[in-house]
Order: C-alpha cells, then structure tokens, then sequence
C-alpha cells in the first residue's frame, strides 16, 4: 500500500507538471550558483597562486639584513578545497591573507564582503543556500497538498472505510514526495561528485558527507511538511502554514540565534583587541614584569649564561637574541588573550549548535560549513598553522643575525638568496572528514534527533486523523 500511494502521488505531481517546473527552476537557478561559483573559485585560486608565487620571488631574491627582511616579511593564502565552491560558508568573512612580519601578530585580513557590498548583503548563490533554502520551498510546493487535498476530495474516508491505515498513508504520502525530491537532486549530487572526483580526489569522502548529509536533512523537511499538510483543514491553509515555518525557521531564527549568543558572549572589537595585546606586551600578563624590567632581567641571564660583564664581551650580537626574546614574549601575550576570544566565539558556536535542534536548517548549515571545509573551525585551524609558521620564519631571521652577526650592530650585514631560499615555503594541511564531523558531532545528533522526533510525530498525527 505504501508502495501503491507514493507511485499515486509521483504521477500526481508529474501530472500537474509541479515536480517538473519545480526542478527546472531549481536546475537553472543551480547553474547560475556553479557557474558564479567556479568563476569567483577559479579567479581566487588563480589570484593566490600568482600572488604567492610572487611574494617567494621577492623573498628569495632579496639581500637584506635579517632583521630588515623580517620586517619586510611575506603574505600567506589561505587555499580553498574545491566543496567550497558550494558552500562558502564563512570565507567571505573571515579573510584570507596573513601578515607575516616581526613585532607583530596579524589577523586574517582582506575579506570578499570588504568588496563586495551588495552581494553580501542579500547573500551569494551558491548550490548550499538552494540546498538550504531553496529546496525547502520546493519540498513545501510538492507536499502541501499531499493529505489536505484528500481531505477536500472527500477521498481520505474513502481510503479509510476500504482499510487503510493512516499511518500507511502518510508513510506513502512522504515516501512519494521524498522519492520525487531525490529524483530533482541526485543528477546534481552525482555532477558534484563526479567534479571533486575529478578536479581535488582528495576532497571526495568529504563530499559524500556533504551529500548524504542533506538527502537526510531532505527527508526531514518532507515529513514535517506532510505531517502539516495532514494537520491543515485545507490546502490553502497548509501551504500559509508551511511558509510561515519557513520563514520563522529558515529566514528569521538563524539571525535571531546568531545575534543571541553575541550579545550573551559579547567579543571586543578589532581595535580593543589590538589595544589588549599592546598593553599586556607592555605592561607584562598578570604576574610578570614590564617589558623594560623583562628585558634587563634577561640580559642579566644571556651575561650570566656566557659568563661575561658586558654586551660587547658576548661572541654573538644580542640584538638578535633580544629581538627574539620580545617576539616569544608577544606569542605568549597573543595566545593568552586570542585564546579568550576564541573562548567566547567557541561558547557562540556552541550555542548555535544547540539550536540546531529546536531549527534543522540551523543544524544542516553548521554540518555543510564543516564539510566543506569553510567553518570557524577550518578558519581557526589554518591560522594557527600560519601562526606557528610565523614565529618560526621570525625566529630563523632573528637567531641568524645572533649568531652570524658576532660584530654586534653591524648594519651592513647582510644576507643573500642562498639563505633566504632555506627558509621553506608555509605549506598548509587541510584536516580530514573525521576532524570535522567531530568538531560538529551536536549538529549531527541534531539532525538524528530530528529525524526521530518526525518518525514519532507521524506516529500521533496517524491517530488523530484517524480520529477526525
């Protein structure tokens, strides 16, 4: 029976031309989003290749003295994985450039939105907002007439006297609409990958996530919308029904929750943080000393350890190691006070995850950011790559000019191509699948979670259609 009523409603749909209309506008609208997708991928790539590539050009070239070249220092770029392309998630906003210089503790900087106004503020076409948005809609136009219009049709008591079990019946209606979605969709998820098979085989597993992933966030969205359709005393009232859960779940509660956890764990802004990481390498942390005492105590220890009475009785230049000495200083201020900010955008992320299950476009968008590799926490683990190799090429440059440079302040010391080429190329490692899914395991069990309350839902909407 259930078999006889999904078959009753994909001829149905095909017979009124819904599911067709409905899967040509989502397939124009989805090469528009690959299309404006590649185009901004490719020029990116295209841009941070020729820009990286120019940047270790100058670098290698150049013959400076270390400490010149490491205020002169470079530019890292973050890379893109291919997923990306379909869902850009927070890129747009987190920047992609890293400052590499002495003194100084960048931030990701030069952001898409910073240039990009208008398309920022209604939000970029891409094929995770159809997937996300979209779809929902078109899932809403198949199902809203599903149980209601059998009700209209006098049919459903019909269908009932003859013995069929409400249960069953819904179970078809849904099973009819999902099998109708999935028949729109899986051309474009075999299209996708096929694509990452081809372009980044890398990225593959990933990709499949990223699919499985929405057919079961799909299925969630036909259950709910049948069971309103079920609820509805009319066709006309399922449909107003089921966009007003559309706009109040998919439209208005992600900003809600998103401006939620900020006010409940409010960040400092760019300029405060600045001034936070000034004063405590200034000042000291809690505990130590100002950078004048810290400095003299230390030049007290590098004395003592070479067991001379003066700078100028040391075989190396100090200036090389006192450099340092405020550089290792100001990771440790950095980490320190960078670590409650991440602390604070940690607990908002947290937060939102938790909504994911009270809202699963919430839950789905957090999980297809992860996959894609274009969430917070892809953001966060290349930075503290970028981080660790900045401290690292600071340090090289530093101890160089210590103990190469033993005629302390010699200002025409210099160094050529031959050392700066030793000085490697940052070379990034994206994490894999499993580190994701685990950074967002809330957003998993959300959608699970879902998907266990429709099942039981369906069960009590059974019975009181039954009953009516």
């Amino acid at each position: 029976m259930i078999r006889t009523i999904a078959k009753n409603e994909i001829i149905s749909a095909f017979r009124n031309k819904t599911a067709l209309w409905l899967a040509i506008i989502f397939y124009l609208l989805a090469i528009v989003a690959a299309l404006g997708g590649w185009k901004n991928f490719s020029t990116a790539t295209q841009q941070r290749r020729q820009a990286k590539e120019m940047f270790r050009h100058q670098w290698v070239e150049q013959q400076a003295n270390p400490h010149s070249a490491a205020h002169f220092g470079t530019y890292l770029f973050k890379p893109f994985t291919f997923i990306s392309l379909f869902d850009t998630g927070l890129n747009n906003y987190t920047g992609n450039t890293y400052r590499v210089e002495a003194h100084n503790q960048a931030e990701m900087n030069h952001a898409v939105a910073q240039d990009s106004d208008t398309e920022m503020r209604f939000g970029e076409l891409t094929i995770a907002s159809l997937f996300q948005l979209f779809m929902p809609l078109l899932i809403i136009f198949l199902c809203f007439r599903s149980v209601s219009a059998e009700r209209e049709n006098q049919t459903i008591k019909l269908l009932f006297a003859q013995g069929l079990k409400p249960s069953t019946l819904l179970c078809g209606k849904i099973t009819g609409n999902y099998l109708l979605v999935t028949a729109i969709i899986l051309p474009a998820m075999l299209m996708m990958l096929i694509a990452t098979a081809i372009r980044e085989p890398g990225m593959l597993a990933r990709m499949s996530y990223f699919n499985l992933g929405y057919l079961l966030y799909f299925l969630i969205l036909t259950a709910v919308f049948v069971g309103i359709s079920a609820l509805a005393k009319s066709s006309k009232n399922a449909l107003i029904s089921s966009l007003g859960v559309w706009v109040l779940c998919f439209v208005m509660a992600p900003r809600l929750v998103a401006g939620f956890s900020s006010r409940l764990y409010p960040l400092p802004s760019r300029g405060e943080f600045n001034k936070m990481i000034e004063t405590a390498n200034s000042k000291g942390l809690q505990g130590d000393k100002d950078r004048t005492e810290r400095q003299k105590d230390y030049l007290k220890e590098v004395l003592s350890r070479y067991k001379v009475d003066s700078v100028s009785q040391l075989p190396l230049n100090f200036n090389g190691l006192r450099m340092q000495y405020g550089e290792d200083y100001l990771s440790k201020v950095y980490l320190t006070i960078n670590g409650q900010v991440e602390e604070s955008i940690g607990k908002q992320q947290h937060i939102e995850r938790l909504f994911g299950f009270l809202d699963p476009f919430i839950a789905m968008q957090q999980l297809s950011r992860a996959l894609a590799g274009t969430d917070y926490n892809h953001h966060i683990h290349f930075h503290k790559q970028a981080q660790v190799y900045r401290d690292e090429f600071i340090r090289k440059l530093n101890l160089n000019m210590a103990y190469e440079d033993r005629n302390n302040l010699r200002s025409d010391y210099k160094v050529g191509p031959a050392f700066f080429k030793t000085m490697e190329d940052f070379s990034y490692s994206q994490p894999e699948a499993n580190w994701a899914g685990c950074k967002h395991q809330l957003s998993l069990y959300a959608l699970l979670f879902w998907l266990g309350i429709t099942a039981l839902a369906i069960g009590l909407i059974s019975k009181k259609i039954a009953i009516n």
